[in-house]
């Protein structure tokens, strides 16, 4: 059980949240892990979104910060589920870039 503000109690399934307190002067907060269940919900899952926002300024550049990013970026990429003939990726991927200004990209290659 955890309390809302209102101080009405509330069950939150055992698989659905964690529940942490850092202190007792606080109440618990609950904090979500996994999909949600259906009835619990209002509408069906939307697919995943990322956005990487990348430093390309010059000190990231000559500390090898970029290059670090961009190879961290890449083995994350690897893992995502990949379009076939039969089905587009359902994960959509940002990409923008800042140093001093803020660079957009758009990356969709069905124009």
């Amino acid at each position: 059980m955890w309390r809302r503000r209102c101080v009405l109690k509330n069950h939150v399934p055992g698989g659905l949240a964690r529940v942490a307190q850092h202190s007792t002067d606080e109440p618990p907060q609950v904090s979500h892990w996994g999909a949600t269940p259906q009835e619990y919900s209002e509408r069906p899952p939307q697919p995943a979104a990322y956005v990487f926002a990348i430093d390309v300024s010059f000190h990231s550049v000559s500390t090898g910060v970029l290059a670090d990013t961009c190879r961290a970026i890449k083995e994350s990429l690897d893992h995502f589920p990949r379009e076939t003939d039969l089905a587009p990726s359902p994960v959509k991927v940002g990409f923008l870039t800042y140093d001093r200004n803020v660079h957009f990209y758009n990356l969709n290659v069905r124009g």
